[in-house]
């Protein structure tokens, strides 16, 4: 460690860095609205002034529909949804084109709710009902 000192290091260590904790009660509401947050499977974590969300989802992505009918569509979700959701898991994610507006209404159909707004691709997420 030459040019270093300890004391440098703990420095670095200990007075640059807040350490990672979980968000309190306060904390965790103050962002639910603009959060997706899904019991279970989120954790908010805060370092100073940073809050962000540890989020354990199952996404189906990308999905190649290779020419598939919306009907096939349908179907193939519908039975996706069934498939995860009743063997537990709370939600599944997608992130599908902008542009492919097919899609899109495929998953409103299916009560899927779109979770951003401004970007390249859009997210939805499907519940468990």
């Amino acid at each position: 460690m030459t040019g270093r000192t300890k004391c440098s290091v703990t420095y670095w260590r200990v007075k640059m860095f807040d350490k990672i904790r979980l968000a309190t009660d306060e904390e965790t509401e103050a962002i639910r609205s603009k959060a997706d947050l899904i019991p279970g499977a989120s954790r908010v974590l805060v370092q100073g002034p940073i809050v962000a969300v540890h989020r354990v989802v199952n996404e189906l992505d990308p999905v190649f529909f290779n020419g598939a009918s919306d009907r096939q569509k349908v179907l193939f979700l519908y039975g996706m949804q069934n498939l995860l959701l009743g063997g537990g898991v709370p939600a599944i994610y997608f992130n599908i084109p902008t542009e492919d507006e097919s899609y899109q209404e495929v998953l409103k159909k299916l009560g899927a709710e779109r979770t951003n707004a401004n970007s390249a691709e859009y997210r939805y997420k499907l519940s468990a009902i």
